[in-house]
């Protein structure tokens, strides 16, 4: 069973490898850790895509339908515990004739209610993102003959073998490929009428390549203009309407005509695939 907390998880690492490797005595610790990694990362995207869903239906009587039963459905096989812990869904009613000289004739049935604990969504959210933090880490060190290596864990420098790893993102797979995509930070600013430093370039390229095929270009680039400017990445001399002329050429060609207040445009999963590519650029 997938740990609900990260507590649950580190306390249980040890005894789970070692219980592992004693099972399977022609395996690796990095064996468990990439079947690990895969199974929490599909957790963790199974309770992102909740979020996405309900994150503008805050009714607390929403209707079972088709839609919502798609997107519940892989959290409860892969974490029926926790899906029993975030939703509570109500009884059917069923709807008889009231006339009692005709029998009780039953003319139809109405969708049981769905309620969700978001708060309770969140957290589980937040301790997955921290369980696949804590697998990356020690995958970092299991290919490592330094054991002092740092992890990072998004947009192709996770050391692994190449996989496909979901985005927070909807709808974008991110290539994750062997340590060899490891590039040395640049030692210059190649745009530094736009941003503080190179750091904050590699940060917003890190962005881009996130976003680039996203569904709401508006919605999306509007967030990293916003965010980066509010945090100073972004220079106070750059304007909203330079951005977006930037942005517009070669080689981002991404075409806009105007930006959307940070207000109208964040939403959990921007935010986190915003923190977690700081995180990985050791950015503060």
């Amino acid at each position: 069973m997938l740990s609900c907390t990260f507590r649950e998880y580190e306390d249980s690492y040890k005894a789970n490898l070692t219980a592992y490797l004693k099972e399977y005595e022609d395996y690796t610790p990095t064996s468990f850790l990439e079947i690990e990694l895969n199974n929490y990362t599909n957790y963790y995207n199974s309770l992102i895509k909740i979020s996405d869903y309900f994150k503008d239906n805050t009714d607390k009587d929403l209707r079972v339908n088709s839609a919502i039963t798609d997107v519940i459905s892989d959290l409860k096989k892969i974490n029926e515990p926790v899906f029993n812990e975030i939703f509570t869904i109500g009884k059917t009613i069923t709807v008889f004739d009231e006339d009692e000289y005709e029998g009780m004739l039953i003319l139809g049935t109405i969708p049981p209610s769905i309620d969700i604990n978001f708060k309770k969504l969140n957290n589980r959210i937040a301790s997955a993102n921290k369980i696949i933090v804590f697998i990356n880490e020690q995958l970092t060190i299991s290919h490592s003959p330094n054991k002092n290596a740092t992890s990072i864990y998004l947009t192709g420098e996770l050391p692994l073998g190449t996989i496909k790893q979901q985005s927070v993102v909807p709808g974008n797979a991110i290539d994750v490929n062997a340590g060899a995509n490891v590039k040395p930070k640049k030692s210059v600013n190649p745009h530094p009428q736009v941003f503080l430093n190179t750091e904050a370039y590699e940060l917003f390229q890190k962005l881009f390549e996130a976003f680039k095929i996203s569904y709401n270009k508006l919605a999306d680039f509007s967030f990293i203009y916003r965010i980066m400017h509010k945090d100073g990445f972004i220079l106070d001399s750059f304007k909203p309407q330079m951005f977006i002329n930037w942005l517009n050429k070669d080689p981002f060609s991404i075409s806009l005509d105007k930006l959307k207040t940070l207000d109208n445009c964040s939403t959990l999963n921007k935010i986190q695939t915003y923190n977690i590519i700081k995180e990985a650029l050791q950015i503060k």
